[in-house]
């Protein structure tokens, strides 16, 4: 996913100032799976966090396209790390 948002920003290269802009959503992504990576249940949390916070920032109530694309992933895996963290607690 950051992946895809990063080759995205590749459109705006010849500013600098907006290809910045554009990698920050994969910035956010990548250091929040390095925060989850070593606490589960903290990773969960912070992804649905973002997902939330992704939500908010492109207008996912008004735009399908962008729910899809940032929203509902960041909060599925939100919700694995979660699952997998209570799963091992078993």
């Amino acid at each position: 996913m950051a992946l895809a948002i990063a080759v995205f920003a590749l459109g705006a290269l010849p500013s600098t100032g907006h290809f910045l802009i554009l990698l920050i959503p994969a910035i956010l992504i990548l250091t929040m799976l390095s925060y989850a990576r070593g606490n589960e249940f903290r990773g969960g949390i912070g992804f649905l966090l973002l997902a939330i916070f992704f939500f908010i920032l492109f207008d996912g109530y008004e735009s399908f396209g962008a729910f899809l694309g940032s929203v509902l992933p960041s909060a599925a895996i939100g919700i694995l790390f979660l699952y997998n963290h209570f799963q091992k607690r078993r």
